[in-house]
């Protein structure tokens, strides 16, 4: 993993093993930490925008289909962003 020196590290992986690590946090504050093309894998499970409310005061997902859209496209860029060339970008979403 290669992080860029102009970022702090922000959180620590809540897994870590031999071939790789597991965060849990806001992608927005997180993936502008890691270098261009620093990356062989990224898996995403984003909130669908379907209402739910979280536990422990972390808000909802009930926004504007356009504020949606606009977040949505915000995070894609970045995981693509930090994507190596030929890589994969794996999307959970509900069909």
């Amino acid at each position: 993993m290669q992080i860029s020196s102009a970022q702090p590290f922000l959180t620590k992986p809540i897994l870590s093993t031999s071939i790789g690590l597991l965060y849990e946090t806001d992608c927005l504050n997180f993936l502008p930490v890691f270098r261009n093309e620093s990356m062989d894998c990224v898996f995403a499970d984003p909130p669908f925008n379907l209402g739910k409310v979280y536990g422990r005061g972390e808000g909802s997902d009930a926004l504007a289909t356009e504020g949606y859209l606009q977040w949505s496209h915000t995070w894609l860029k970045e995981c693509s962003r930090i994507l190596k060339p030929g890589t994969a970008l794996f999307e959970y979403i509900m069909p």
